[in-house]
């Protein structure tokens, strides 16, 4: 499984949702991962959702480079290092 895409979207909590490239082609969701950007949540769930290829997908939130994901990780893996 591949990280294809990566999107922030504000609200409460504010949520990352990775992309990746594994789909049902039945019903054309991709699989993805939800990581809520707080520290009350400690597991973030896989989901199936709507992504299209090559498009804004503006419901997903605003995209993140994947250049900015390496500080997202290591902010999120120390803060959740006491756990």
């Amino acid at each position: 499984m591949e990280l294809i895409d990566s999107f922030y979207q504000e609200g409460t909590p504010p949520v990352y949702t990775f992309v990746f490239d594994h789909y049902d082609p039945q019903t054309g969701l991709f699989e993805m991962l939800r990581l809520h950007d707080d520290n009350q949540w400690m597991f973030s769930p896989f989901l199936m959702g709507e992504y299209h290829p090559g498009e804004a997908n503006e419901h997903l939130g605003q995209r993140v480079l994947k250049h900015e994901l390496g500080r997202i990780v290591l902010e999120r893996m120390i803060t959740r290092l006491p756990y």
